[in-house]
């Protein structure tokens, strides 16, 4: 019997390892994932909305299952989607396409397909599907990352108001956080207006 009650606990805590190694389940710390860069106010054109994460952590981390929610609104991430050991990722608005100035199309390997997921060229490390988000506010919005544990805890939000100038309000132009995002408390610090700028140039897209 105690051999027997061994065996089962060492299949217990074999089948816990695979799913936390597969990404199922990962347990994750509060700026694990920090947002640095979003796009919202954009012109006319073919650039999706998107937000941009980082992982300041030395794994490669999975994030089948966690959630960007725009102002309550949750986008599940609903297929294996990997970022890198200090790697950026991109989740796409809904419209999904990218487009540069030599004309070639770029989009998301996610579910890709028609009509708004077809392109010249698939990117692992963007995130698309439908129903994602359409647009994020010009004028307030939260952005919030969650876990996919249990019980899931916010890794990262940021919350913009243009009526109080953060972060920036030039169409065409992304906000990027401007301090290093594996700087210690970057998930703090990017909750600050001062720390963000419009992007240099606007999007090659």
């Amino acid at each position: 019997m105690k051999i027997k009650r061994k065996i089962n606990k060492i299949k217990v805590v074999f089948t816990v390892l695979m799913i936390i190694h597969t990404g199922v389940i990962f347990s994750a710390n509060t700026g694990d994932i920090v947002i640095t860069e979003f796009f919202y106010n954009k012109s006319a054109g073919n650039l999706p909305e998107y937000v941009e994460l980082f992982n300041t952590t030395d794994s490669t981390i999975n994030l089948e299952y966690w959630k960007l929610e725009i102002d309550g609104f949750q986008v599940e991430i609903d297929v294996t989607f990997n970022i890198d050991s200090h790697g950026y990722v991109v989740i796409l608005s809904s419209s999904g396409l990218l487009r540069s100035e030599d004309g070639t199309t770029y989009c998301s390997s996610s579910h890709y397909g028609f009509p708004f997921n077809v392109c010249d060229l698939t990117i692992d490390s963007l995130f698309w599907r439908i129903g994602t988000f359409s647009d994020l506010s010009n004028t307030l919005v939260t952005i919030k990352i969650w876990d996919n544990a249990i019980t899931p805890i916010v890794i990262d939000s940021v919350a913009y108001d243009m009526v109080a100038g953060f972060p920036v309000d030039d169409v065409g132009r992304a906000a990027v956080f401007i301090i290093d995002p594996t700087s210690e408390n970057a998930h703090v610090k990017n909750d600050s207006l001062l720390n963000w700028r419009p992007s240099e140039h606007p999007s090659d897209f």
